[in-house]
């Protein structure tokens, strides 16, 4: 897998569409979120995720996404990951830039772990709570759609 360089990725994603996933994970009959340390969403408590690397595929992501931002696979019943359906937004603010048009396409998963306590987040979050309430503005259309 190839990483863009940070600076093409800056020009690129001010020109075209980012492709993300977004992942609830989730615990009994709770979801973890976590809440944002970087725009977009700075503050607010989101499902992870985050864009889908060039040569990378969805699951892959999906996966990466997991150990990165919240816990080691050993935790997650990797046969419970499921696309759900999709989420586009736009925003003003990235990481890279307060002034900026932002637009994601996010493959939106569910999948369940084990339990929360070897939860880890990384510096992209600040905390992290469990909660039966999905973020309202987090409409995701099913496949179905198309």
């Amino acid at each position: 897998m190839n990483l863009i360089p940070e600076d093409t990725y800056k020009t690129i994603i001010d020109h075209s569409i980012n492709i993300c996933v977004d992942i609830f994970v989730q615990w009994q009959n709770y979801t973890i979120l976590v809440k944002r340390n970087q725009e977009p969403m700075k503050g607010v408590y989101w499902p992870i995720g985050g864009r889908v690397h060039k040569g990378e595929t969805i699951r892959e992501a999906v996966i990466r996404k997991i150990q990165e931002e919240l816990c080691d696979l050993q935790y997650v019943d990797l046969d419970s990951i499921t696309a759900i359906g999709f989420y586009e937004d736009q925003y003003d603010k990235n990481s890279f830039s307060e002034n900026t048009h932002y637009h994601t396409l996010s493959i939106v998963h569910v999948a369940t772990l084990n339990s929360i306590n070897h939860i880890r987040i990384d510096s992209t979050s600040e905390t992290w709570t469990i909660t039966k309430a999905w973020p309202e503005r987090l409409v995701i259309k099913p496949f179905e759609v198309f």
